[in-house]
């Protein structure tokens, strides 16, 4: 993984765990459930985001030796792994 994507998602992921807790404690002190459910849909839109980050370096870095190597089932792995993501969006 690239460094700089590296340390972007950790950073991300350690928001998200903060973020993650203070949804908990909204829970157990009986919040009202819609507000509950919008800080939980904004921690679903920053896991995606860190998704994102990973993604685009897997696209900068496995995904381009893959494809530049000249294996054929090495980079019929790939596509087929990307395209299994494309799909989960």
């Amino acid at each position: 993984m690239k460094q700089n994507l590296k340390q972007q998602a950790i950073k991300r992921m350690n928001y998200l765990i903060g973020h993650l807790v203070a949804n908990k404690k909204m829970i157990e002190a009986d919040r009202y459930c819609i507000d509950i459910i919008r800080q939980n849909n904004a921690v679903v839109a920053a896991l995606k985001k860190v998704n994102d980050i990973i993604l685009s370096s897997h696209l900068e870095t496995c995904a381009t030796t893959a494809i530049k190597d000249g294996d054929i089932k090495k980079r019929q792995k790939v596509l087929t792994e990307l395209l299994e993501i494309y799909k989960a969006k």
